[in-house]
């Protein structure tokens, strides 16, 4: 997962953004990744909302390190990035064999299709290295 700094200039705007919904993601000092995101079900608990992880937000002047994800096609290289691929939406692990496997060569902002090797594709999800390993065999 590639991820980029969420640009927080003061705790008043990391509430507002975690209020409109926005998630966040942090590390630990042992590489952990944890999302920070507000979670109303918390409050009916007597509890804070802001949530880091499944703890209650504490440090709140850590704001200024976390980050957002970014999705995986907004950096495309340069030969592509081999996805599972339809018109519909389809899921891959439920074996009714709706997708189909293609290299993403690019995705336009002002579209809502991606670019395959030969046509275009309206929904794409890249191979997950589980799943590239099994179309791989030792000779």
């Amino acid at each position: 997962m590639i991820y980029k700094s969420a640009n927080i200039k003061s705790k008043e705007e990391a509430l507002e953004r975690l209020d409109n919904g926005e998630v966040f993601c942090t590390r630990t000092l042992t590489d952990v990744v944890l999302e920070i995101k507000y979670d109303p079900s918390f409050v009916f608990k007597g509890e804070s909302p802001y949530r880091c992880g499944s703890e209650a937000l504490q440090n709140w002047s850590s704001y200024i390190v976390w980050a957002v994800k970014e999705a995986w096609h907004t950096n495309i290289p340069k030969y592509g990035v081999l996805c599972w691929v339809s018109d519909t939406e389809c899921n891959p692990t439920s074996g009714n064999n709706a997708c189909d496997i293609d290299i993403i060569t690019a995705h336009y902002e002002c579209s809502v299709y991606f670019e395959g090797l030969n046509r275009f594709f309206k929904y794409a999800e890249p191979l997950t290295k589980k799943e590239i390993q099994g179309y791989y065999t030792d000779v």
